[in-house]
């Protein structure tokens, strides 16, 4: 979506899914919008696909990671990164680390989970 429409906007939660939060917290570009100001600007996660595809993930994740990042107090109870061990475990028959779970809340994991490391591929 174009800058224009974010300015005009001006929300007060931003999701990325390219460049980092502290980008846009350093480019005068961006200071005006709440999300910048207040500091909740988030990067999508990314598992096997970024979260905001039609996949299982977002299906699952996504609105828990959202509901999360939008209201946390109303939230503090749900453990994403549990949550993601959970659904990896069940429904990809993958057994995630916690380190590994953490990765992908931070947008550096990808495909990790098929055997890359985790920090290769979050560059």
């Amino acid at each position: 979506m174009s800058m224009e429409k974010v300015l005009g906007w001006n929300p007060d939660i931003l999701v990325i899914d390219f460049g980092t939060p502290a980008e846009l917290y350093d480019s005068p570009k961006w200071k005006s919008i709440n999300a910048v100001k207040n500091k909740t600007v988030y990067k999508q996660p990314i598992g096997v696909f970024i979260w905001d595809r039609p996949t299982a993930e977002s299906a699952v994740l996504h609105p828990l990671w959202l509901a999360k990042m939008a209201y946390p107090d109303r939230f503090a109870d749900v453990d994403l990164r549990q949550e993601i061990k959970r659904f990896y475990g069940e429904i990809m028959s993958f057994n995630l680390t916690d380190e590994q779970a953490e990765a992908i809340l931070a947008a550096k994991y990808t495909l990790s989970i098929m055997g890359q490391d985790s920090k290769k591929a979050g560059k």
